[in-house]
């Protein structure tokens, strides 16, 4: 197989695994073709939306169901379809090309408004707060599933968060039996803290299973919390 093609398996990969693998290969100039696998209509969607943004053509889209295997090729025209059209681009598609563009440059201190969260800080200093292992509520499964997507992605952003706070449900994501430990593993390595309530812990009785992150108190907490524009989920 030429040097320049990579061949992705991302069949049970869950969202947004086989879009992401797919533009980290895309980033690599050398790779001017690449096919990829999936077993499911949405991530095949995706992968189909960020070739159409990101400058690459869809050779080929064959068919096995469940199973999609796409071949796309790099393309130097990089005029977006609609655009051509003299079309607004759907809002829908606008949000998935992020994922083909790089994340903006933080605002400056000149040019970010001025609030409670941010007053005083530099430019990106950002806390992502987690009161739980799942996201949303309806499905534990589901919700447990979701917060698995939303940790990878989080560690795919070219500027990660300042630090991730964990309280409540949310210490379980940095214990031993947690499914995101090594997603967190990549955050702190690039330079996310993890800072874990150790009052939770004890409450859950999950101390001495506490496997990444430093264990804090809520006057550290409540300190880069009202610091810092913080995210909460």
């Amino acid at each position: 197989m030429s040097e320049s093609m990579i061949v992705i398996e991302a069949s049970g990969r869950p969202c947004p695994e086989p879009v992401v693998m797919v533009k980290q290969a895309s980033g690599d100039p050398a790779v001017q073709s690449i096919v990829v696998t999936v077993d499911n209509q949405a991530a095949r969607d995706n992968i189909l939306r960020f070739a159409s943004y990101a400058g690459w053509s869809v050779k080929s889209v064959q068919a096995d169901e469940p199973r999609y295997t796409m071949t796309l090729a790099r393309d130097d025209v990089r005029t977006r379809p609609d655009e051509a059209k003299g079309q607004k681009p759907d809002a829908r598609l606008e949000q998935d090309a992020a994922l083909s563009t790089k994340t903006p440059a933080p605002a400056t201190p000149a040019q970010a408004p001025t609030t409670k969260a941010n007053s005083g800080q530099a430019a990106g200093c950002t806390s992502v707060f987690l009161a739980s292992d799942a996201l949303g509520s309806g499905n534990d499964e589901l919700g447990q599933l979701l917060m698995r997507g939303f940790l990878f992605s989080l560690k795919e952003l070219e500027t990660p968060p300042q630090n991730l706070i964990l309280m409540n449900g949310g210490v379980r994501l940095a214990c031993v039996e947690s499914r995101c430990i090594d997603h967190l593993r990549q955050l702190e390595a690039k330079g996310t803290s993890i800072l874990v309530c150790g009052t939770c812990l004890d409450f859950f009785g999950l101390k001495a299973t506490l496997a990444i992150g430093s264990i804090s108190n809520m006057r550290e907490l409540t300190y880069i919390l009202a610091g810092s524009a913080v995210l909460r989920m």
